[in-house]
């Protein structure tokens, strides 16, 4: 008898507590629940917390958490001395490499589970999920131009602008490095608390380092423009 198995990394999403508790009703639905069935396990800082149902799991949390880990695992006659694990699902919830491993002997479960959850996520996806593979390219490819771009603009005489454009510089820096460690633009948003105004630090900084490099690229054009 076959085994269906996938280990896939999932979309860029942002997850309150109520889509934590449906992930965690879409991952048990249609197994049969036994004591050994779930585990749930949540990190924030050097803290580990763990539970059997989800609920119990968030009523520990005393703030959003850092990592989040769904276990749901079924299994064949589990009363009987001959059962074995035929089919589950492992989400881990993390700001840089969420992921999902998913198997099991039932085609038609493993095929249907899998579609419900790359829709669950596709449905929760941020403002920033698409544009999200590319950053980097773009970050590698605005800093040298910047650099080029603060040191012409010096030598032109304009300071001003030349410190506006280090000044931006400085930022895309900072902004790749948080980004590098999910701080910016995270992979997967956990927010149990409460949910972010439109106003986030992520959105500030991409609009702050828009202008920056936009006013940079016209003040640029004006030096080379012919007088």
């Amino acid at each position: 008898m076959p085994e269906f198995r996938s280990l896939f990394d999932l979309p860029p999403s942002v997850l309150s507590r109520e889509d934590i508790v449906a992930l965690a009703k879409l991952l048990e639905a249609g197994i049969p629940l036994n004591p050994h069935s779930v585990e749930y396990t949540a990190k924030t800082g050097e803290a580990t917390y763990r539970a059997k149902s989800i609920n119990d799991l968030l009523s520990q949390l005393p703030g959003n958490a850092d990592e989040l880990v769904l276990r749901v695992y079924g299994w064949t006659d589990y009363n009987s001395i001959d059962s074995s694990i035929d089919r589950g699902v492992s989400i881990r919830l993390h700001a840089t490499v969420p992921s999902c491993q998913i198997h099991s002997i039932d085609e038609i479960w493993y095929r249907g589970k899998l579609s419900q959850i790359h829709e669950f996520f596709r449905a929760r996806r941020p403002w920033y999920g698409g544009a999200r593979p590319y950053l980097h390219l773009v970050s590698g490819a605005l800093q040298p131009a910047l650099l080029f771009a603060a040191t012409y603009l010096w030598l032109k005489g304009n300071h001003a602008l030349s410190a506006f454009a280090t000044l931006t510089l400085v930022a895309l820096v900072m902004a790749n490095v948080s980004f590098l460690k999910g701080q910016l633009l995270p992979h997967t948003r956990i927010v149990l608390v409460q949910r972010p105004s439109w106003l986030t630090k992520d959105l500030a900084m991409v609009i702050f380092t828009a202008l920056g490099a936009t006013a940079t690229l016209v003040g640029v054009i004006i030096q080379l423009w012919p007088k």
